[in-house]
């Protein structure tokens, strides 16, 4: 940058043409441009109707990092679960029980035994459990 003054102020003389002139330094490089997030994406579809995750995304383009410029900082996706709060859940069978006795002393007799579904309780949650709770399948004969 040139500046010029008027030499005799208290002259009154006017003095023609800028005051300054500017010009742009030579040879310099470009300044680091650090990376910023776009806005998220929308969430992507549930995996599963039940128990599933959704996803979304960003881009490091809002601007993306340029001349040494620091990248975009944090995380890049995100994820978090979805589906139906009524899921069902697999129930598991506690150990059986004892044999009961034998109820008669000859002939053909029938003994029991049991379990339970011990699924964690909730409101919200049918129990499923595969197989039959009570099994007369031992029969004795005296």
């Amino acid at each position: 940058m040139r500046i010029r003054m008027c030499t005799h102020p208290e002259s009154g003389m006017r003095c023609e043409g800028p005051s300054a002139e500017l010009m742009g330094c030579e040879a310099l490089r470009p300044c680091p441009v650090n990376g910023e997030w776009s806005e998220w994406s929308p969430w992507s579809p549930c995996t599963a109707s039940c128990a599933g995750i959704k996803r979304r995304v960003r881009i490091c383009d809002n601007p993306t990092p340029a001349n040494g410029g620091l990248p975009c900082s944090g995380s890049l996706e995100q994820a978090m679960p979805c589906g139906n709060a009524d899921c069902p859940v697999t129930g598991f069978w506690s150990i059986w029980t004892a044999w009961s006795p034998c109820p008669v002393s000859c002939g053909l007799g029938i003994m029991k035994r049991s379990r339970t579904c011990n699924a964690p309780f909730s409101r919200k949650v049918q129990l499923i459990v595969w197989g039959i709770i009570k099994k007369k399948d031992h029969v004795a004969f005296r």
